[in-house]
Order: structure tokens, then C-alpha cells, then sequence
């Protein structure tokens, strides 16, 4: 360290490192930031998109109800007529059973089954005009869910009576199914009360599965009942939340023209994978530039040093009285300050010669 050349290299090799290292701190951060911004950006345009794809599934659903309902002999609200049609039109579409529902609210269907679903919210809107389906719930004791889509019978202007299409409740289910994140990553629909009614994991449906009453004698729960509580009020946006023990993240969105959100859920490291290989790159990179920096500070610190180093040892041959050898041309014909210094001592020289 006693030598300039040393100096020059160490001290400006610290530098380029302290420079290099915030440059790369700084990047990787503003990275991260802007990579986790896309993904949780991408998480939430796929649950509105998986939201318009359920959408679109329902209303082919519903609207099979509806070309039914314009027909006559379903206008007719005589349930003699209507139950024979109805019959030979069951197996034309998905449902399990179809019905007719008037304004007392009792629903009759072709399998002879009497329902009543006097003051359901689902029936009321179809009787009120405008087309609805019910919550997935679980029937009897079958083990199965069914969802209960209805549209409302017009004739002569005035609604007359609703059409009901009973339909499994898994169909939903499936909808989901198709719509994930990446490998680890899936979707389910929680109604207006925070209850699931699809999911991949089929008991859910069946338990009537709501965290937001569990997580009061079940703490586990408390970061999921948060997440759906979140859920409701904002309808649509993102959060993180802990479930069986996984950091996942959740983009949600409502499904319009129902009550229903639809989440896709995505686990932390498979949604932000690409930040270990960018923070990887970073760091290489960072560690190439030092590399390359102090090796050039070598290579200039030599140049530098070199010169300096000839006019002391010139200095300490004329300290002892060597006249003989005069600074070599190329010192002397520098314009920088090693040129003024060995013009300088050249002179000293000469005059020392000349005395």
C-alpha cells in the first residue's frame, strides 16, 4: 500500500465496488417490484377473464331456458300441457330436471317432485322479470349439489309464471376446474355470504365451507375468512393469505349478473419464479462489471504509476549525484502533468550540469 500504483488501483477498486453493488441493489429492487406488479397485475385480468368465461357458460344456460319459455304451449301455464313438452325436451338439454313455478311459489317438475320455494330471492327475480340462479346447495341426502337456474313465462306482456332448469351443481365446479395459475394454482366462486359453492375440492361445496364463521373456533382459518370477508367488500382486486399451510396470492373478480365472486389462487414462488433467476443475472452481471472494472483500473493505474515511478527513480539517481542520463523522450513529451514534471526535472539537471 506504500506504492501510488497500489493506492490507485485498491481505492478506486473499492469505489467501482460500492458503485456496482448499490446499482445492483437498486436494480434488483425496482425489478422485483415491477416483476411482482405484472404477475399480481396478470393474476387479477385472469380471474376477470375466468369470471366472462363463467358468464358465458351461464348464459348458454340460460338461455335454453328462455327460447323454452316463448314457447306457447309453455305460456299456457297449464301444467298438463307443459309437463308433456317439458318431458320430451329434458333430454335435449343439461339440466337434470326442468318445472314450472308459479306466483305461490310452488314448483312442479317432471318427475312428478313438488317443491316449495315460496320468498327464495332466485324464484322472486324470475317472477319479478329478470332471468337468476340460485346458490350451488347440497340435495338431501344424495351426496350431490344442485344449482337451480330460473327465467321468467311472459304472455301477453305480463309475467305469467317462471321456468326452472335444475342442474347439477358439480357443472360449476368444472367450470373452475379449467381455470388456474401455472401448476399449483386453481380457482373456486364463493357466494354473497362468503360460502364456497365450487371448488376443486368437492367437499368444500358439500360443507358448505365459510371461513368467515369457522375462523371464530378455528384460527387456522382466520387468514382465509380475512381474504373472503376482503373479498365482498371490494369484489374485485388482489390479496395474499395462508391455507394449509401455503403462501398464495388471490385475484378475484365478480361474475356479473350473480352474487358470485370467482378467486384463482396462485402460490407465491410459482407466481414470482422468475425473480430468483433475474436476482441470479443481476448479481452476475454486477460481479462481471466489478471483474472487468478493476481490471481496467489495473491496466490505467499502471499506465499512470509507470511515469510517476521513472521521475522518482530519475530524482533519486540525481539525489546521488548521476548527472549522466538525461528523462527519457517520452516523459518529456507528455502534455499532461507527468510531462510538466519530467520537463521540470530535466531542467534541474541541466542546471545542475551546467554549475
Amino acid at each position: 500500500m506504500k506504492s501510488i500504483k497500489a493506492k490507485f488501483i485498491v481505492y478506486f477498486s473499492i469505489l467501482l465496488l460500492l458503485s456496482s453493488v448499490i446499482v445492483g441493489l437498486i436494480s434488483l429492487i425496482y425489478s422485483t417490484r415491477s416483476l411482482t406488479a405484472e404477475a399480481e397485475k396478470s393474476l387479477v385480468q385472469m380471474a376477470r377473464e375466468g369470471a366472462e368465461i363463467t358468464v358465458g357458460r351461464i348464459a348458454t344456460q340460460i338461455k335454453t331456458l328462455e327460447i323454452i319459455a316463448d314457447i306457447e304451449e309453455i305460456k299456457s301455464m297449464d301444467w298438463s300441457i307443459q309437463k308433456d313438452l317439458l318431458s320430451d325436451l329434458l333430454n335435449k338439454t343439461g339440466f337434470l330436471d326442468l318445472g314450472i313455478v308459479g306466483f305461490d311459489g310452488i314448483a312442479y317438475y317432471t318427475d312428478g317432485s313438488v317443491e316449495n320455494l315460496a320468498g327464495r330471492d332466485h324464484v322472486l327475480l324470475a317472477l319479478d322479470g329478470e332471468a337468476s340462479i340460485s346458490d350451488v346447495v347440497p340435495e338431501g341426502v344424495s351426496g350431490k349439489t344442485i344449482m337451480r337456474y330460473v327465467v321468467p313465462i311472459e304472455r301477453y306482456g305480463r309475467v305469467v309464471g317462471a321456468l326452472i332448469g335444475r342442474r347439477d351443481g358439480e357443472n360449476l365446479s368444472l367450470i373452475t376446474d379449467d381455470i388456474g395459475y401455472g401448476e399449483r394454482g386453481y380457482s373456486y366462486v364463493i357466494n354473497n355470504k362468503g360460502t364456497v359453492i365450487a371448488h376443486p375440492n368437492r367437499e368444500m361445496v358439500l360443507d358448505l365451507f365459510n371461513p368467515i364463521y369457522d375462523m371464530e373456533t378455528d384460527k387456522s382459518l382466520e387468514s382465509v375468512g380475512k381474504l373472503f370477508e376482503k373479498i365482498l367488500a371490494e369484489r374485485e382486486g388482489l390479496s395474499e393469505y395462508t391455507f394449509n399451510g401455503q403462501d398464495l396470492y388471490a385475484g378475484y373478480a365478480p361474475i356479473e349478473g350473480t352474487e358470485w365472486s370467482l378467486v384463482i389462487t396462485a402460490n407465491v414462488e410459482e407466481l414470482l419464479a422468475a425473480i430468483p433467476s433475474m436476482r441470479n443475472s443481476i448479481i452476475m452481471v454486477t460481479i462481471l462489471i466489478i471483474a472487468i472494472s478493476v481490471g481496467i483500473t489495473y491496466i490505467i493505474g499502471h499506465s499512470i504509476a509507470k511515469p510517476v515511478i521513472q521521475v522518482a527513480s530519475h530524482s533519486e539517481k540525481v539525489a546521488d549525484l548521476d548527472l549522466t542520463e538525461d528523462l527519457p523522450p517520452g516523459l518529456l513529451d507528455r502534455e499532461d502533468e507527468i510531462g510538466l514534471l519530467s520537463r521540470g526535472m530535466q531542467n534541474l539537471v541541466s542546471s545542475l550540469r551546467e554549475i
